[in-house]
């Protein structure tokens, strides 16, 4: 009978034994090989990526819309991957994205014409001879002036000297006082039209029709400079010696006259 008890007995320990064997690795095995993720965690990677797009975009849309700022600018400069040019800028960070926007260039300088700078409206600082004569007093070497006043006689005629074209005339200003002067050289080249070596070959070899012309240039130049109001610019020399220089001849009506 006893033999029979302990039979049982070891028939029940096996089988439960036989039962946690089989049991323990299923359990074992789910929770140790199977890892399920948190709940909301792919929310998470999902929100961060999103807002890293939406940094970009800001920090490119301020880019773009400032591009004037030096910060940016300075950015833009050692960025070495980002290629530019001036205008419109095609900017590439990586073979599958890119910007497009409108980068401004270096400052330019503003050319401005003379008539816009000297308006018909605009005042002329000019003097009368004395004025100009005491200011040479002050200057070193000469002093550049200019005069409204008119040509109240030719004392030399226009010509040739030491290959140069020579004339002098007598300047009056508005109160009447005079100034004896030459004019440039180089302005009577203007006005004439020819070199003086162009001259002396024109009376040689020219035609007589060429000679007529010019002819004709040397006496408007005298015409046009007698007894109308202009405007002369001239150097007065200090040293007394030296005959005052005119060096440019305007009418008063021209809205491009400068010194």
């Amino acid at each position: 009978m006893s033999n029979d008890v302990d039979r049982e007995a070891d028939i029940v320990m096996a089988s439960n034994y036989r039962s946690n064997v089989l049991k323990k690795p299923m359990v074992t095995f789910a929770k140790e090989n199977t890892v399920y993720p948190p709940a909301g965690i792919f929310n998470t990677f999902r929100s961060n990526e999103d807002r890293k797009t939406e940094e970009d975009k800001v920090f490119w849309n301020n880019v773009l819309e400032m591009p004037d700022s030096p910060v940016l600018q300075s950015q833009a400069v050692s960025n070495k991957s980002l290629t530019s040019q001036v205008g419109t800028k095609r900017i590439k960070q990586s073979p599958s994205i890119e910007y497009i926007g409108t980068f401004n260039g270096p400052p330019v300088r503003k050319i401005q014409s003379t008539q816009q700078v000297f308006s018909q409206a605009a005042t002329l600082k000019t003097e009368t001879i004395d004025e100009a004569m005491r200011s040479v007093q002050q200057a070193f070497f000469y002093h550049e002036t200019c005069i409204k006043g008119k040509v109240s006689q030719i004392v030399t005629n226009i010509s040739i000297i030491e290959k140069k074209w020579v004339m002098k005339v007598e300047l009056s200003d508005f109160i009447g006082k005079t100034l004896v002067c030459e004019i440039d050289p180089n302005l009577l080249v203007k006005y004439i039209g020819m070199t003086t070596e162009e001259a002396k070959k024109l009376k040689k070899e020219g035609n007589q029709k060429a000679k007529e012309d010019a002819n004709q240039r040397m006496n408007k130049l005298k015409k046009d400079l007698v007894n109308k109001q202009l405007l002369f610019t001239l150097e007065i020399y200090a040293d007394s010696g030296q005959c005052p220089m005119i060096k440019n001849i305007k009418k008063i009506s021209e809205p491009d006259f400068y010194i």
